[in-house]
């Protein structure tokens, strides 16, 4: 399969081919040993090309964090995702999305939906969407999806319904060609900050002390 993809561009030499194809199957799996582990999307890819392997802790401590599910060709595209991971950093939010789970733990959510897998990018919405459901650290869900017609608008009900059953608060961003960056990001501000408030909420709660509420209006300043 490989040779005859190659044929075109006269590419016909057998151990040219086969060297070509380890060295691709070796910066693949680096970079997903890398993003499993946590290492952000750009920094890992940028070190897997330069054939290099960084492993590193993210010691900062996050009130909020948030799972992405979306097929990968959406959120990882900074023009049609609008640098959405660059935005929730900036309102002090931990991210979190399908790359940095195994394939195992992808089917595992597909069966906390209830779900059997019928499409095969699948497991980036469903899969990825069940994982982050029943873990505790997620305080809430947002999924991305290219018009809203299609497989994903069956998952994305499927994910819905599930959510409410987990209690974890749910985003749902459809985009395509008419897509505005303003109303884009009014919405992420307004869904982080909703669950700041249900966080705070809780802490209080479980201090049993006093509210004393008043809003943060300077959680997303200068976001770009």
């Amino acid at each position: 399969m490989l040779a005859e993809s190659v044929a075109c561009f006269g590419i016909t030499d057998f151990d040219t081919i086969r060297n070509a194809s380890k060295e691709g199957w070796k910066l693949y799996n680096n970079f997903h040993v890398m993003a499993r582990s946590g290492v952000p999307y750009n920094k890992a890819f940028k070190n897997a090309l330069e054939g290099n392997i960084i492993l590193e802790n993210d010691d900062k401590e996050y009130s909020i964090s948030v799972a992405i599910a979306a097929h990968d060709y959406n959120i990882f595209d900074n023009h049609a995702s609008m640098k959405i991971f660059k935005k929730l950093e900036k309102m002090g939010v931990k991210v979190y999305s399908s790359i940095n789970l195994t394939d195992e733990k992808k089917m595992e959510g597909l069966n906390t939906l209830d779900q059997k897998m019928y499409w095969a990018n699948e497991l980036e919405m469903n899969g990825t969407a069940g994982h982050y459901l029943k873990d505790n650290k997620i305080d809430g869900l947002i999924t991305v999806n290219s018009f809203g017609c299609g497989p994903d608008s069956l998952m994305v009900e499927k994910i819905s319904r599930k959510a409410k059953e987990f209690g974890k608060p749910l985003l749902i961003l459809t985009i395509d060609e008419h897509t505005g960056e303003a109303g884009f990001i009014t919405r992420l501000e307004a869904f982080v900050d909703m669950l700041f408030r249900k966080k705070r909420k809780q802490i209080i709660k479980q201090a049993n002390i006093e509210e004393d509420f008043s809003p943060n209006t300077n959680i997303c300043e200068n976001i770009i």
